[in-house]
């Protein structure tokens, strides 16, 4: 990973975000080690992003899959069908669900046997570009893209 963070145009400013939800906090720390410092997020039900630390943040699924959702909708975010994993993508943005419980409660996830790595890596990858880099501590709002 560090060698390909080392070439352009990764090499001129870009940042390492890794979802450590669940298993992701142990590959997070690979990165630590390895000496790349990643940006960690992890992914919660919740309703307010809030920053945990120097280089770790908890973000709402729904904020993430709603800003991803609007993206697509109004055309700000295209995907070129020349992309390696574009079939991929395109299955997974099929078998991708929105529901909504008799409490209103939306949840997001995958269909059963299916899964949604791809979605959630454009969907925080969005976050973080929309996410003031000064931002301090408490509830921060992703201005720009909703």
């Amino acid at each position: 990973m560090g060698d390909l963070l080392a070439r352009p145009p990764l090499n001129d400013g870009c940042e390492l975000v890794v979802d450590e939800t669940g298993v992701g906090r142990a590959v997070a720390d690979i990165f630590d080690s390895a000496g790349l410092a990643p940006t960690r997020v992890t992914i919660t039900a919740g309703n307010e992003t809030t920053r945990q630390g120097a280089r770790r943040w908890h973000v709402p699924k729904s904020l993430l899959i709603s800003t991803l959702d609007a993206m697509l909708h109004t055309g700000a975010l295209r995907f070129s069908p020349d992309l390696t994993d574009a079939g991929a993508l395109a299955e997974e943005l099929k078998d991708f669900r929105r529901k909504v419980s008799e409490a209103g409660r939306s949840t997001f996830n995958a269909r059963t046997g299916k899964h949604d790595d791809l979605i959630l890596s454009i969907a925080i990858a969005l976050w973080r570009a929309a996410t003031p880099r000064g931002a301090s501590g408490g509830q921060v709002e992703a201005s720009g893209l909703l």
